[in-house]
């Protein structure tokens, strides 16, 4: 099988901005189940008992809303369209989340393009986005608590990761999307016609088939 990236990088959707003044972290994931949201708000939970830091939610959409922005480190962003996005998530330090399965994940992707800081499960398709054994995915919430614990003591590690991240998160471009599927067409038409090959092996078959048939009759 072939993986062809997707080509969701472009390099006019970058934005540079001065990050906020206290550690931020962003959750721009659906609140509903299978992204363990509850979960992710526990670690934030733990992690403010000794730490001062801000989660900015945006956008979330309105589904338990109420509930996750009760909690005193929570700021709710309205942005009302990519580019007051875009400004928002590129404020921010670090992602996280913990997700129970995922087909992309461009909301990690976006944060990677952003040059944020990515501590994510090591499973479903956060390997092949960030790449195997890359050091900000976890096996466990006790190992998420701990990588975010590092960042939050040490500011600059989010920095150097999220540095990391934006230049992985290029090999998503447009260009390198069409010329994987051009060379994938390309291969495929030169390919020789296999339908020649497989009549040769079907027609035996049928000839043991007929005199079979003819023998009952007879």
């Amino acid at each position: 099988s072939t993986v062809v990236p997707f080509g969701l990088w472009n390099k006019k959707d970058i934005v540079k901005n001065k990050k906020f003044e206290k550690f931020t972290f962003v959750y721009n994931h659906r609140l509903q189940q299978y992204k363990n949201w509850e979960t992710t708000f526990e670690v934030f939970d733990e992690l403010q008992k000794s730490f001062d830091f801000d989660v900015a939610l945006c956008p979330v959409g309105p589904v338990n809303i109420t509930t996750v922005n009760k909690r005193p480190y929570t700021r709710v962003f309205e942005c009302k369209n990519q580019t007051e996005y875009y400004d928002v998530l590129s404020r921010c330090h670090a992602n996280t989340f913990n997700s129970q399965y995922e087909t992309f994940c461009i909301s990690i992707f976006e944060s990677m393009m952003l040059g944020l800081a990515t501590i994510v499960p090591n499973s479903t398709t956060m390997p092949e986005l960030l790449g195997a054994n890359n050091p900000q995915l976890f096996n466990s919430k006790k190992e998420q608590i701990e990588k975010l614990t590092s960042l939050l003591k040490d500011n600059a590690k989010a920095e150097v990761f999220g540095l990391e991240n934006s230049r992985k998160a290029k090999k998503f471009d447009i260009d390198s999307y069409c010329k994987s599927l051009n060379d994938i067409f390309v291969n495929e038409l030169t390919k020789e016609n296999t339908s020649d090959k497989i009549k040769p092996h079907a027609t035996p078959t049928n000839h043991i088939f007929k005199r079979s048939l003819s023998c009952q009759i007879a």
